[in-house]
């Protein structure tokens, strides 16, 4: 009987193998068909919350491209929403964790909890056979859309903020005009989105609703660690040293030229590192039509103004500086890295009508899915939203807030979450 089961046992094995090398080639054809065809594309889950209902234009089916020209538009669908789950959608307890489930440590941390409503607008979390949205990096709310970069596939993607229907798509992967390998997209006004390709060094401007405005190199530049628009309507950019590069600190774009105008040295004491890796410094618009600029492994946020002053403000958890060691490997080489134990401080600054978000890194179990939130001209801090999954990219408009985090089941997802919040006192 023994050999019965072995044979029957192998013949199982060899059916699973197939069964999962058939899912493989159906995911990977899927992939090629969409890219040979973008009218042929499925899409994740898309979940419409309580707060959808009565929304103009939440119905599935393809929205119209409107003014926009054929010719800078790749492609132009709708996501199709599954049948709303409200009952699921308003459990926002399945991605925000209350404060009675906290850890000690985040308490310990003098966090507390945010006093606001929240409700769920849309969610949306990918599948193995979405080729609509394969690997998103960046979320950026607009007055008109929701702009998310998709690395996979290198391009942008404008989403309908009340239903998370797909109602742009440009740009397509290469390194030629209006491709992109790495975009990164900032949201310069609402009406204007600026992208910076880290891996071709090139700066674009598009605007909101997808059509292609102008493109210009910065390989000339350095390593540039994000984009904004002054008060004075100037380009500045956080800048590294980069190959023969040797520029640190915070760079006015000459408007014309592949060079930086002025150089504002970082607001860091003791000076940083000549490689600048104790330096990582970004720079991104504050909403109101100047810039914010903070470190990756410190614990502020600088408002700069169009003269590159600084104004610090200190954020509820402190991180300190990490130590750079430099190892000798050979006569003519060497390697520079941060200490041991080093963490992570801002990961990323976002703001929300009168408010600022902070996603926050640190030594506590909530690194990387903390929201710190701040009243925007005090800087005094209100509450902590703390996420049960890793987050990637949070932004916010009005009373609207859309985070991109890691779904439990591995994939990307997209929460849109309206909130409520009492008057400030």
């Amino acid at each position: 009987m023994s050999w019965v089961r072995d044979r029957i046992g192998a013949a199982l094995g060899r059916l699973t193998r197939g069964f999962a090398a058939l899912i493989a080639i159906f995911a990977v054809a899927s992939i090629a068909a969409c890219a040979e065809s973008p009218a042929k594309i499925s899409t994740g889950r898309i979940e419409l919350g309580a707060e959808s209902s009565g929304v103009q234009g939440q119905r599935g089916g393809a929205p119209t491209s409107g003014s926009l020209p054929v010719e800078e538009i790749d492609s132009v669908h709708a996501a199709k929403p599954s049948k709303p789950d409200n009952a699921r959608a308003r459990r926002l307890g399945k991605i925000i964790m209350p404060a009675s489930e906290w850890p000690a440590d985040i308490l310990a941390s003098h966090r507390k909890e945010l006093d606001w409503r929240l409700a769920s607008r849309w969610s949306w979390v990918g599948a193995l056979s979405d080729t609509a949205m394969l690997q998103l990096c960046c979320a950026n709310m607009s007055a008109k859309a929701i702009v998310v970069s998709d690395v996979a596939a290198g391009v942008l993607l404008g989403l309908d903020r009340n239903t998370g229907s797909i109602i742009w798509r440009s740009g397509k992967r290469g390194r030629g005009p209006r491709e992109f390998i790495q975009p990164i997209p900032f949201l310069l006004d609402d009406s204007t989105i600026i992208v910076n390709d880290v891996a071709t060094r090139r700066l674009s401007e598009w605007t909101t609703d997808g059509r292609f405005l102008s493109d210009r190199s910065v390989a000339s530049v350095g390593s540039i660690r994000g984009v904004c628009r002054s008060s004075g309507g100037a380009l500045l950019v956080g800048v590294r040293p980069d190959g023969g590069v040797t520029s640190l600190g915070l760079g006015q774009l000459d408007p014309e030229r592949d060079s930086i105008v002025v150089l504002w040295s970082l607001p860091i004491d003791p000076p940083p590192h000549r490689t600048g890796i104790d330096a990582q410094m970004i720079v991104v618009p504050d909403g109101i039509g100047g810039c914010y600029l903070f470190p990756l492994h410190e614990s502020w946020v600088a408002d700069v103004d169009s003269a590159g002053r600084f104004t610090k403000h200190e954020l509820v958890e402190h991180v300190a500086r990490p130590l750079v060691l430099e190892e000798k490997l050979s006569e003519t080489s060497g390697r520079t890295r941060l200490a041991p134990g080093s963490v992570g401080g801002v990961k990323q600054v976002a703001t929300m009508g009168s408010f600022v978000l902070v996603l926050f890194g640190g030594r506590t179990s909530g690194a990387r899915r903390l929201i710190d939130v701040y009243e925007r001209t005090s800087w005094r801090y209100l509450g902590t939203l703390l996420f049960r999954e890793r987050i990637k990219a949070v932004h916010g408009r009005d009373s609207m807030l859309v985070v991109l985090s890691e779904d439990e089941s591995g994939f990307d997802r997209m929460d849109v979450i309206v909130a409520r919040w009492p008057e400030l006192q």
